[in-house]
């Protein structure tokens, strides 16, 4: 895909609660369009993200979503049916992304991801404000910004 064709960009912290950023890479090389961030329970996640693909004009449309990491961490969780749920989500928003002929999803952890994706870019490009309050939003829209500078070579917003 190319940056200066419009493009969609979703990112998705999946979980009981589930982040959802989306915002349009437009023509402006160091801008981006129409965002939108929330959260929502799993069950309603798919039912946003398709709405956000079928109701936008880009006619390109990235899916990045935080894979899930069994680690020390997640096995020592007392809640299990958080990480059943969360897997849910992936595999559903993953499975009708390809149904919808979407060949863009990128699944990546959320260590690689929070690590680059720091509030100060967040700032930088907009984002940071409309997510106070919503900390699972805010982890959505550091996937989306990383999928968009690291798949869509969107400049990065620290750059020169």
């Amino acid at each position: 895909m190319n940056p200066v064709t419009p493009t969609l960009v979703i990112g998705v912290d999946p979980g009981p609660t589930t982040g959802i950023a989306a915002f349009t890479l437009g023509i402006a090389v160091r801008e981006i369009a129409g965002q939108m961030l929330m959260q929502c329970d799993a069950a309603s996640a798919w039912y946003f993200v398709c709405t956000m693909i079928t109701q936008r004009s880009a006619p390109n449309c990235l899916v990045a979503i935080e894979r899930y990491v069994v680690s020390t961490r997640s096995a020592r969780s007392t809640d299990a049916d958080a990480a059943r749920v969360t897997r849910e989500v992936i595999a559903e928003i993953t499975r009708n992304a390809f149904a919808m002929k979407l060949r863009h999803v990128v699944e990546r952890p959320a260590v690689d991801v929070k690590r680059w994706g720091t509030d100060q870019r967040l700032r930088r490009i907009g984002l940071l404000e409309p997510t106070n309050g919503m900390p699972h939003a805010r982890d959505a829209a550091r996937h989306a910004l990383y999928a968009a500078v690291y798949d869509l070579n969107f400049p990065d917003p620290l750059s020169k």
